[in-house]
């Protein structure tokens, strides 16, 4: 399955595996079934050491070069205020956020259920794994 969304990734976001190496935010938009298989597909163009975090309550974020967090959309208002906090520690100046999510964060924005200025910050380059998605 990792080459079927290598190659859809690739159809969809031309060469994804430079923008990662670019080191800046990315947001990933697809179906919940894939989103395994291309973060398997991503750890060779990531730095190391990596830490996936899976979106719940209480938020925990580790000190890490690469942060995955896996349901972006489910960060409810502590949650985006401690990544936001977590983003403009020193500590973590150079690391590299991917969020993962199955659902547009755009209406969340629109709806002030998510913080306009977070999400423009994760989502620097924005990749959908399906057409229909959209930002």
């Amino acid at each position: 399955m990792t080459s079927d969304v290598e190659q859809l990734a690739s159809r969809l976001n031309g060469d994804w595996r430079a923008l990662l190496r670019a080191r800046v935010n990315v947001l990933v938009v697809g179906p919940e079934d894939i989103q395994e298989a291309f973060r398997n597909a991503c750890r060779d163009e990531v730095r190391p050491p990596v830490a996936c975090v899976l979106v719940g309550t209480p938020l925990l974020l580790p000190w890490a070069s690469t942060l995955v967090l896996v349901d972006v959309e489910r960060l409810d208002g502590a949650g985006q205020s401690a990544l936001a906090c977590w983003m403009n520690d020193p500590r973590n100046a150079d690391a590299q956020i991917i969020s993962f999510t199955s659902t547009s964060l755009y209406p969340f924005v629109l709806s002030g259920q998510f913080d306009r200025a977070l999400y423009y910050r994760l989502n620097t380059i924005h990749l959908r794994l399906t057409e229909a998605t959209t930002h």
